[in-house]
């Protein structure tokens, strides 16, 4: 009898009784995930969160309130390199993604994926509103949804191969992601957890295991040194942020919200690779749909506002789709074209909410479905004019971006003056703002 992943590895290009190559035209879908989001950087200007991240940029820590170090490392090249620009600063997001549609294809190609397998991954990894949202804007996101899915790539590679000696790798990209943004560190635990407590313990614990827990750790000491000298206030970011988008409320939000994860046409992806994994025989890749179930629930409850915290387990799930429904994608010529025509269609449509793609005094109405399409509508110059407001011609508008623009160099250039930044909420209201002007220290 034969099961899914043997049908993905008699597909074509299989070599002998090992994996399959590379397919090169993963690579091609990086760079057009790539080009599309460096063309669309410059749209509606600067983002909430990156104002912010800009001036932890020009004040650099071993940690901040609500994120760890390495998103204002990066800003800080990019203000180097490029001053104050949008399209510098929305670089390392891009390559982010990109890196992260390689890793959905190289995902696959560890599950017993052939060629076709491994560009189906690509594919549904590149069409993710997740990713390509997460990636127009420099926060953290795009750097938390590569981390989880290389994480997930490492997982899978040991319970393919036994070679417990990628622990090492593992303790290393979790410690990296966390110093990103501290859900890694949430999925390196549980992970940890399920592997400890489960079946997996007879053969994916070793002293490489405990090593790779130990790199993780060294990695995020400047983080936790940083935080206990600061009354651990990563803490209370965390329960202010739990009051506001957490609580019965919200679950529902949260469930409603897995299915856009990925393009909707790709749910049926996602789901046959959570059966997949369950049904593989192999431990480890069991304890991936564990992790899934466990941080499920608990985002559920404690954030459900917040849909995208498992952005990149998805990856893993379309790669472990692409192989299980390989043979059955292709049994029919009708399925896949069917497929990909249900993915073109929805992803364009989601591509209007989630990329800057409208006109700017069109794209008000996407700013109140998805916070991430763009600039703020209540960003404000500190004369109380409202700035890159989208409601605004679109001349108007990027007259005032380029006056923000303008004044954030000015801050950058003369180290005695820094921005000064007020918020008084997040709200799409237009009476809350954001403040941007100077002040000497």
């Amino acid at each position: 009898m034969t099961n899914a992943t043997d049908v993905g590895r008699r597909a074509d290009g299989e070599v002998g009784g090992g994996i399959a190559p590379l397919d090169r035209r993963v690579f091609a879908v990086a760079v057009v995930v790539l080009a599309v989001l460096m063309a669309l950087s410059p749209r509606y200007g600067f983002h909430i969160d990156e104002l912010y991240i800009l001036d932890c940029a020009r004040h650099l820590q071993a940690s901040y309130v609500d994120q760890p170090a390495l998103a204002p490392l990066l800003a800080r090249i990019s203000l180097s390199l490029f001053g104050v620009s949008e399209v510098g600063l929305r670089l390392w997001p891009a390559l982010a993604a990109a890196g992260t549609v390689v890793v959905g294809g190289m995902t696959a190609r560890e599950f017993g994926g052939a060629r076709r397998a491994q560009l189906l991954a690509a594919v549904a990894t590149a069409t993710m509103p997740v990713l390509l949202g997460g990636a127009h804007v420099a926060n953290t996101t795009s750097y938390e949804v590569l981390a989880w899915a290389a994480i997930a790539l490492v997982v899978v590679r040991i319970g393919r191969t036994g070679d417990t000696r990628w622990w090492l790798a593992a303790g290393a990209l979790v410690g990296i992601g966390a110093e990103f943004n501290h859900l890694a560190a949430i999925f390196g635990v549980v992970l940890l957890a399920a592997v400890l407590l489960g079946p997996a313990r007879r053969t994916a614990v070793d002293r490489r295991l405990l090593a790779g827990a130990a790199i993780a750790v060294l990695l995020v000491l400047p983080d936790l040194w940083w935080q206990s000298r600061h009354g651990w206030a990563m803490f209370e970011m965390t329960r202010a942020l739990n009051g506001k988008n957490g609580g019965p409320g919200n679950i529902l939000t949260w469930i409603v919200g897995q299915f856009g994860m990925a393009c909707l046409a790709m749910t049926v992806l996602w789901v046959a690779g959570l059966r997949f994994l369950w049904r593989s025989g192999r431990p480890l890749w069991r304890c991936l749909v564990t992790a899934y179930a466990v941080l499920f629930v608990l985002f559920a409850v404690t954030t459900g506002a917040q849909v995208y915290y498992l952005g990149g387990l998805y990856v893993c799930l379309l790669a472990a789709g692409a192989v299980g429904l390989d043979g059955w994608l292709h049994s029919r010529p009708d399925r896949m074209r069917g497929l990909m025509v249900g993915t073109a269609v929805s992803a364009a449509l989601l591509a209007v909410i989630v990329l800057p793609v409208l006109p700017p005094s069109d794209a008000a109405w996407t700013y109140g479905i998805n916070s991430n399409s763009g600039g703020i509508p209540g960003l404000a110059p500190a004369g109380g004019h409202r700035a890159a407001g989208m409601d605004r011609a679109p001349a108007r508008a990027a007259r005032e971006r380029g006056n923000l623009r303008g004044r954030l160099r000015r801050g950058w250039r003369h180290q005695r003056t820094r921005p000064r930044y007020r918020v008084t909420h997040r709200s799409e209201r237009p009476q809350h703002r954001l403040v941007v002007g100077a002040r000497q220290p």
